[in-house]
């Protein structure tokens, strides 16, 4: 499940999310369009935040983000 599946099955706002990881409105919008990554610490903040329903994996396909961004930030 994405981001944008989890916020609109929980009825959750953008800007709840945001407040709820300490990030900005605008960082978290760039997480929905796919313009910005969250880093490691995020990811995991993110699994937690949802129970584990948003994966990091979750992220990655949805994005298809290219091996050069993994690689930054999982340090492969």
């Amino acid at each position: 499940m994405n981001i944008d599946m989890f916020l609109t099955k929980t009825g959750t706002k953008v800007p709840e999310f945001a407040k709820a990881l300490n990030v900005s409105k605008a960082t978290a919008y760039r997480w929905l369009d796919g313009s910005r990554f969250p880093n490691r610490k995020k990811l995991q903040e993110i699994y937690e935040l949802t129970e584990g329903k948003v994966t990091p994996n979750d992220l990655i396909l949805q994005n298809e983000v290219k091996p050069n961004v993994i690689q930054r930030i999982f340090g492969g």
